[in-house]
């Protein structure tokens, strides 16, 4: 099995997406690289073989841009979901009073806050690599930006907001 025929059939292995199609993004993009051989006086026999001929040159790099958008995206989406988690307990444990009734220690409670803002805009500056390799990827091959990607990048954007205004030393 060679390599791109691996990298095609893991990329729907953890969570298949079917807002983005291998065969139906190598046609656009094959589309758009002959528009210009349509003014031409080719037959559409010629222009047809030459379709084909693009089709398979192009596909394993559709393949490995498309295998990028998908696993870069569900890392994204399971970072979020993971900085929820997190950002839910770091506020419910902020609130709820000690188990054993003591003395706060405004020390202590200010450091766990600080690691977990920490531990937080770590995973962010994940997910913004993520997502710049997802848009990397989409421009290798022409591909159209869809709502899924772009909500993504708006919760990123919305959330990394968030966490920049915790105020923590």
């Amino acid at each position: 099995m060679t390599t791109i025929e691996l990298i095609n059939e893991l990329q729907n292995v953890s969570d298949p997406i079917t807002w983005i199609d291998v065969d139906t993004v190598t046609d656009k993009f094959v589309e758009k690289k002959i528009e210009i051989y349509d003014t031409f006086n080719f037959t559409e026999k010629e222009l047809s073989d030459y379709k084909n001929d693009l089709i398979e040159q192009y596909k394993p790099k559709v393949i490995e841009n498309v295998a990028i958008i998908k696993t870069k995206y569900n890392m994204c989406k399971s970072n979020l979901n993971g900085i929820k988690n997190t950002i839910t307990s770091f506020a419910t444990t902020a609130v709820q009073p000690p188990a054993v009734p003591a003395s706060p220690n405004p020390a202590w409670a200010l450091l766990d806050a600080k690691q977990k803002v920490t531990s937080i805009k770590s995973v962010l500056a994940i997910i913004n690599t993520n997502i710049i390799d997802i848009l990397l990827a989409a421009n290798k091959i022409d591909f159209e930006i869809p709502q899924q990607i772009k909500s993504i990048i708006e919760l990123f954007k919305n959330v990394n907001n968030g966490v920049n205004k915790i105020p923590v030393g």
